[in-house]
């Protein structure tokens, strides 16, 4: 009996299939298992710091400070939605054809005045590092826009 070349082409690409899922299926049950460890480990370091916690109030388990702290940061992003949403709109002015130099410099003063703002704020060195980062180069953007007006690139 001779196999023809097409069943050998299904036959190895099953194979590959049933490989590939096997390796998928490895990986997924070994990275369960990594959690469940983590998840044991931080449950026994639970324990051995807190008091039975099912008896309290979920108010109570999250604590004045972590609320105010998720306040503070959503206030925080806030101002980072509205700083943004001030340089969709001096985009905008710049792309307006009725717009004034005069009209977008000032956008750009109140961008700089709300990175400042948000530099100024407490919550500013609580920020992680990608969200300092995103700061500091709308202060460095908004800064070259206004050398660039103040040099002339952008006529009236």
């Amino acid at each position: 009996m001779k196999i023809n070349s097409q069943y050998q082409n299904q036959i190895n690409q099953t194979q590959e299939n049933t490989q590939k899922k096997k390796t998928s299926y490895e990986f997924s049950r070994m990275l369960d298992k990594e959690l469940a460890k983590s998840a044991e480990h931080k449950q026994g370091e639970k324990a051995s710091n807190t008091v039975r916690t099912d008896m309290l109030h979920p108010g109570q388990l999250l604590g004045s400070s972590l609320l105010t702290e998720q306040k503070q940061e959503l206030s925080f992003m806030h101002q980072m939605d509205d700083l943004l949403n001030k340089w969709e709109n001096y985009a905008a002015e710049m792309q307006s054809p009725d717009s004034s130099l005069k009209q977008i410099y000032s956008h750009l003063e109140n961008i700089l005045a709300g990175v400042r703002e948000m530099k100024d704020s407490q919550n500013f060195e609580n920020q992680r590092p990608e969200i300092k980062s995103l700061v500091q180069e709308l202060e460095v953007m908004a800064a070259t826009e206004v050398v660039k007006i103040n040099r002339g690139d952008y006529f009236a």
